[in-house]
């Protein structure tokens, strides 16, 4: 996971308009779990990442990147295709456009307009996800 990702969601989850704002805070997300019932004060505040969530997706990445230097392996979504092209391993050259890829297959949709406060929702809820994900 990328600390770019879970920046650019908090900035898009900290520009959204909120509307009725109690509470201008600034929210530190990190590794803890969060209730339900926090959910509503950290979409209605500012949202930053903790600086041991920072940490350990830096390391994370660090990582990721010393095992992609040091062989020819293959790793799933990273420099494979998906699905039935898992076997198929994508050039260096071209992961960063896979990676950019992926993220707009799944930038599109159809039907009205989801409210903002449930999109703040589930930017929060994919955030927390991924820094539950963090194993280093």
């Amino acid at each position: 996971m990328s600390l770019i990702l879970c920046t650019y969601i908090i900035d898009t989850l900290s520009s959204l308009p909120t509307p009725n704002i109690v509470n201008m805070d600034t929210h530190l997300l990190g590794l803890t779990p969060i209730t339900i019932s926090e959910i509503t004060n950290l979409i209605q505040g500012k949202i930053s990442l903790h600086n041991q969530s920072i940490q350990k997706i830096n390391a994370c990445r660090t990582y990721l990147n010393n095992k992609m230097k040091e062989s020819d392996n293959m790793y799933y979504g990273i420099n494979t295709g998906f699905g039935s092209l898992c076997n198929v391993k994508i050039s260096d050259a071209d992961i960063e456009q896979l990676q950019t890829n992926l993220v707009l297959s799944h930038a599109c949709g159809l039907g009205d307009e989801v409210p903002q406060d449930i999109v703040k929702i589930m930017l929060l809820l994919k955030v927390k996800i991924l820094l539950t994900d963090i194993v280093v």
